[in-house]
């Protein structure tokens, strides 16, 4: 039992070094990125902005939270499509094959 364990220790640690190396390129190839288009870095900073916002719409009640939730999904694809690599088409179906929207939120405002 004690060899399966130094087993599942070894693996772990195998997995955890792919990880962080994994991470560490990660990083690299986005810091390359801004370097080469800050343009690209502040989009990602508003994309992130936005998300604080749906979520501040998520909790929040009004009448007008559908509608301020419509505008923000506008300018979200519209960064999105900023965001993408010129020449690079939006796909067909979507991400995963087909469009994901965001979820409408109930007349009250909540999720």
């Amino acid at each position: 039992m004690a060899y399966n364990g130094a087993l599942l220790a070894r693996a772990r640690e195998k997995l955890a070094a792919r990880r962080e190396a994994n991470e560490a390129e990660r990083a690299r190839r986005l810091a390359d990125v801004y370097a080469r288009s800050p343009r690209i870095k502040d989009i990602d900073r508003a994309l992130r902005a936005q998300m604080v916002q749906l979520m501040g719409l998520a909790i929040s009640h009004g009448e007008d939270v559908p509608a301020r939730v419509a505008e923000l999904e506008r300018a979200n694809l519209a960064l999105q499509g900023a965001r993408r690599a010129p020449g690079r088409p939006r796909p067909a179906g979507g991400l995963y094959g087909r469009d994901i929207r965001m979820p409408a939120l109930p007349r009250h405002g909540r999720l």
